[in-house]
């Protein structure tokens, strides 16, 4: 994510996530410097769309506002069609959801590390040092994702495992919590949704 996006999440940031919590500023500024911008297919259209549209996308995450934004999904088509030949379209589950995840992980790694110093290294550190039984419940729900019809719920998730091994004591708000299950459950569903496309292109003559 770019530091231009970033800082001007940063100043909206009073409505999204309300004052910062007591972190130390180095801490922070160091977790905010670790930010990355997604890979794969939902990375080029994340970086691909222009950065006032991704702001807004983000700050309408961080506040908690339902729906995509009517820029970003006629900028993500443009985009997709830049990055992978076609338009992107709600019924491509993989190529929607490599999108949306791209932008729901990104907004939570800032929220994140904005109230808490938790840096996206220690994020990633943590999903990869999880046990496949701690990982699984995230797995089921990137899973619906891809399954028409199906209601997609995380409210059965427990990320505290996630959150342990990241070094941030969750002894936290539902807000915090809800941060968490976005990351992970968006990690789980960047990976499903990457290795559907990956599988589509070695399928393409």
């Amino acid at each position: 994510m770019s530091r231009a996006v970033l800082m001007a999440a940063a100043l909206l940031l009073g409505l999204a996530v309300g004052p910062a919590s007591a972190v130390d500023p180095a801490a922070r500024e160091a977790a905010l410097r670790q930010l990355k911008p997604p890979k794969g297919v939902g990375g080029c259209i994340f970086s691909a769309v222009p950065a006032d549209v991704r702001r807004e996308a983000i700050v309408n995450l961080l506040a908690g506002k339902p729906g995509t934004p009517a820029a970003l999904q006629s900028a993500a088509s443009e985009a997709a069609e830049r990055c992978v030949g076609r338009t992107s379209q709600p019924s491509d589950f993989a190529l929607a959801s490599s999108v949306t995840s791209a932008f729901r992980r990104s907004a939570a790694a800032f929220y994140l590390a904005h109230q808490f110093g938790i840096g996206q290294e220690a994020l990633e550190t943590a999903w990869r040092a999880a046990p496949a039984e701690e990982k699984a419940p995230f797995y089921r729900v990137a899973d619906d994702f891809f399954a028409p019809g199906l209601t997609v719920s995380d409210q059965a998730l427990d990320a505290g495992g996630f959150a342990r091994k990241a070094g941030l004591d969750i002894a936290a708000t539902s807000v915090t919590e809800g941060f968490l299950r976005m990351y992970f459950i968006n990690t789980a569903v960047s990976e499903r949704a990457e290795a559907l496309l990956a599988a589509e292109e070695r399928r393409s003559p």
